[in-house]
């Protein structure tokens, strides 16, 4: 929110980022306050607080001129930003090819146009804009342009997660697994996928998500701490039974006929007790 110093000039009170103070334009590097002496305080625009901003005239990327961008047509769309020439992408440099006309956002990660999928500065290969979609769970309610990591899209002819095509999965029976606590699944009609892995060992027609970290088919139990654990795949619980294994409330706690489990290891039954 903006403030006004003794005189009426507008203020930016930021630890970081622009700000305006006596008429003049900041920009504090989180080292030192830089002036930026050819910004015009009475139209300058924070667009974003340490990114984009803009006067009448010129368009600033971190404090630094962009002497390429069109002030008067310059719109910043999510991660990205466009005028009425180029797109740009998160770190401020124009985006080779795209372009700005029929550019849109799908998420925070990914945007199109009518010939290309983009996921920041990159081309997804072979990635169809027209059929191209994000893959949000049943009941995720968080705005897609927030959406930035850890994610799978599909188009009509390939899955994505993140940056990486997944090259045997079926689009067309594709869909996401999710329950509480449990995240990053995913299944076609062939197999089971973590966080953009195929889950080889698995039997995917019988397996299903328990929660708290917990999964199982009908042979084994497995345990993942959460999606955010990218890189780990699930281990075997080793020694659960899992006809019988259930999940308690306790994050990291399930139980079958034998034995308690803490974190997919045998642990002392008083665990499960409390």
């Amino acid at each position: 929110m903006f403030g006004y110093d003794s005189g009426g000039h507008k203020i930016v009170p930021q630890a970081t980022g622009y700000r305006i103070f006596e008429n003049k334009v900041y920009f504090d590097n989180g080292e030192k306050d830089v002036l930026l002496p050819l910004a015009k305080a009475d139209s300058f625009q924070i667009l974003q607080q340490t990114g984009w901003a803009k006067d009448a005239k010129d368009v600033f990327y971190k404090g630094v001129l962009k002497p390429e961008v069109d002030a008067p047509t310059f719109e910043v769309l999510g991660n990205y930003a466009r005028d009425k020439q180029y797109v740009y992408d998160s770190f401020g440099n124009i985006l080779p090819n795209a372009l700005p006309d029929s550019f849109k956002v799908i998420s925070g990660r990914y945007a199109s146009d009518k010939q290309r999928v983009y996921s920041y500065d990159e081309v997804l290969p072979n990635a169809l804009p027209d059929s191209f979609e994000l893959l949000l769970p049943d009941g995720d309610a968080r705005d897609k342009r927030q959406v930035i990591s850890n994610v799978y899209a599909r188009d009509k002819q390939q899955v994505y997660f993140d940056n990486k095509v997944l090259s045997n999965a079926l689009p067309e029976s594709f869909e996401l697994l999710n329950v509480a606590a449990t995240e990053g699944y995913a299944r076609d009609k062939r197999q089971v996928y973590f966080n953009g892995t195929a889950l080889t060992n698995v039997q995917y027609k019988s397996f299903e998500l328990l929660g708290m970290g917990y999964t199982r088919d009908r042979q084994q139990v497995y345990y993942v701490p959460s999606v955010t654990s990218y890189g780990d795949l699930p281990i075997v619980v080793v020694g659960a039974d899992a006809e019988t294994f259930q999940v308690l409330k306790r994050f990291g706690l399930g139980q079958d006929k034998n034995n308690c489990y803490q974190y997919g290891k045998v642990a002392d039954l008083a665990e499960c007790k409390q």
